[in-house]
């Protein structure tokens, strides 16, 4: 029996190294109805043959390659816009979910099945967003923590800045198809007033501001490497076998939000059920229209093509 089709929309530039890594983490989900469409950005090095070599053996993984880039090649400002709008357009016409993935990040196992089961179980979300892994080093040693992403918080999101990635996100093809292609933000992407906030920001602003419901779920989606690790290029290290810690209050039990990695407490792995059953969702009490009257006091409009505050001219 068939499920909900996926399609996973992953960007890439230059990644020969640890391209398989990231698509491999994806083949090894046990979640079967899924297509992965990878963006190629015009590599110069090695990627499309190692891309190619995917697509030969798996039907369920295709290609949109580039032959110019689409980005600033001296800054790479936007490396992730145009590659992340050709996939979202080969869309296979079945697709009911949407997720994304980077070429320098694995999907966590389970990362399909269970957001399509909190989906398909709750009609009310249009998306969702859950945690993610962190792996770094700190002096001299690997760290290795849960970043609890904050619970949905949408004057947070469009006033203050993102708090999620798109990594850690799955929405229903509905929402793309009344969002329509990313775009990028304005002021490429910070603004000292409004926080920081990026391309998937933006578009998560636009999809708030459009009245879909988001929420997020306490669940793993996936492990981000930091640049800075020893390991980060190297492609014989396996990042899945690693031991799970958490940002945790001894006295409280609480979990620090916003993916802070305060304390290295190991604690017991929660188990996919135990993630749907604890499932939190919250967001802003108050209404976008509440919301925008507040902002005006303040002398900042609401853009409904950037879904941002700005200030008024």
């Amino acid at each position: 029996m068939s499920r909900p089709l996926v399609n996973i929309v992953m960007t890439t530039y230059n990644r020969e190294k640890i391209l398989p890594r990231a698509i491999e983490s994806v083949l090894r989900q046990p979640y079967e109805d899924w297509e992965l469409i990878i963006g190629n950005d015009a590599s110069t090095d090695n990627t499309q043959s190692i891309i190619d070599q995917y697509c030969w053996k798996y039907s369920r993984i295709r290609c949109v390659e580039r032959k110019e880039s689409s980005a600033d090649e001296q800054k790479r400002v936007g490396k992730a816009i145009e590659p992340v709008n050709d996939g979202l357009r080969k869309m296979n016409p079945k697709t009911e979910y949407i997720a994304h993935l980077d070429d320098d990040d694995l999907y966590w196992p389970d990362r399909l099945n269970i957001p399509v089961k909190i989906l398909e179980e709750n009609p009310q979300f249009d998306m969702i967003y859950g945690d993610y892994i962190g792996i770094m080093m700190k002096d001299g040693k690997e760290v290795i923590g849960r970043a609890y992403r904050r619970d949905f918080d949408a004057n947070y999101l469009l006033t203050k800045g993102n708090f999620f990635s798109n990594m850690e996100t799955m929405y229903r093809k509905n929402v793309y198809d009344k969002i329509g292609d990313w775009s990028f933000s304005i002021k490429g992407g910070r603004d000292k007033r409004m926080g920081r906030i990026g391309s998937d920001g933006n578009y998560w602003r636009r999809v708030c501001s459009a009245g879909f419901i988001i929420a997020h779920i306490p669940f793993i989606m996936g492990v981000t490497i930091s640049k800075s690790h020893p390991d980060f290029m190297n492609p014989d290290r396996d990042f899945w076998k690693i031991k799970e810690w958490s940002c945790r209050d001894d006295n409280t039990g609480e979990y620090y939000g916003g993916g802070k990695f305060t304390r290295e407490v190991i604690v017991v792995p929660e188990s996919d059920e135990e993630a749907v059953k604890v499932l939190k969702v919250s967001k802003d009490p108050r209404s976008l229209e509440e919301i925008k009257k507040e902002m005006e006091k303040l002398g900042l409009k609401h853009n409904e093509i950037s879904g941002r505050f700005e200030k008024e001219k």
